[in-house]
């Protein structure tokens, strides 16, 4: 992505945060975003995206599977299970594929797909993700204008995602160059090495008890 035209200042203070005050933890979420970058941008190309969005996930849960929001979003993407549901993840008692990497991003690029649509503009996308699609909508009504920096600058837009655009362009510049702002990538560092996966399509249904038995398991592990 090559996004221009921003407020500069309010994009080099994030950059300034996230390279010195908050070093650290922002090192731990490029660690832990880089065991899942091949498959999540891989997802992305696949449904035509840039790669880029990658870091529209690093900065809403720094790539923490479980993570959970105050307003009850969920996973890397940080879903609202009813976000979720409508964009294909199941989200009931017993499985809840927010927190799972893989679909929430197939979700993700479906829903971020048809944001881009809507607005033709990745940075009203993005604020459309964080803020809503109706908020952005009365925005862009209220200010006449479809150019995101215009409505942030009239202030027709949340504070929170006043910051959160500029926030994802600072952890595109960062990652772009990252000797220059002094981090290196670390994955084996963390604790959870993502596998490698197969896919196998079974008949419906099929008892938890028997998935189990063929893997040499025990129920609870699957559930």
């Amino acid at each position: 992505l090559d996004l221009k035209g921003g407020d500069e200042s309010l994009i080099d203070k994030w950059v300034d945060y996230f390279s010195n005050k908050d070093r650290e933890r922002f090192q731990r979420m490029l660690n832990r975003g880089e065991i899942y970058r091949e498959i999540v941008q891989n997802i992305l190309i696949e449904n035509g995206l840039p790669t880029d969005l990658f870091y529209l996930a690093l900065i809403e849960s720094g790539f923490v599977t479980g993570a959970n929001s105050h307003a009850s979003a969920k996973g890397v993407w940080q879903f609202m299970k009813g976000t979720g549901k409508q964009y294909g993840l199941y989200v009931n008692h017993l499985v809840d594929e927010r927190e799972d990497p893989i679909r929430a991003t197939e979700a993700a690029a479906r829903y971020l797909r048809k944001l881009y649509s809507a607005y033709e503009s990745w940075e009203l996308a993005f604020a459309a993700y964080n803020a809503g699609e109706y908020r952005m909508l009365t925005a862009i009504m209220k200010g006449e204008t479809r150019n995101y920096w215009s409505l942030a600058k009239k202030k027709l837009i949340p504070a929170e995602t006043r910051n959160y655009v500029p926030k994802i362009i600072a952890a595109m510049r960062i990652a772009r160059d990252l000797n220059h702002y002094g981090f290196e990538l670390n994955p084996e560092k963390e604790s959870i090495i993502y596998p490698d996966l197969k896919v196998y399509d079974v008949r419906s249904p099929v008892q938890v008890r028997s998935i189990a038995k063929v893997l040499g398991t025990t129920e609870k592990e699957i559930l």
